[in-house]
């Protein structure tokens, strides 16, 4: 569970979302990584049921 958190997504994507994260409060900072995560999360646990 904890190398999810913290895998980074390659690309231009990961260079936005930072940018987005930097300019944002804590609290919104914090809601914004985890949805992030839970994606990831919800796309390899269902990619491995597939």
């Amino acid at each position: 569970m904890h190398k999810i958190y913290r895998k980074r997504p390659a690309g231009p994507q990961n260079l936005q979302l930072e940018t987005e994260l930097s300019s944002c409060p804590k609290n919104y900072l914090l809601v914004v990584y985890i949805s992030f995560n839970n994606q990831l999360l919800v796309r390899s646990v269902g990619a491995a049921f597939e």
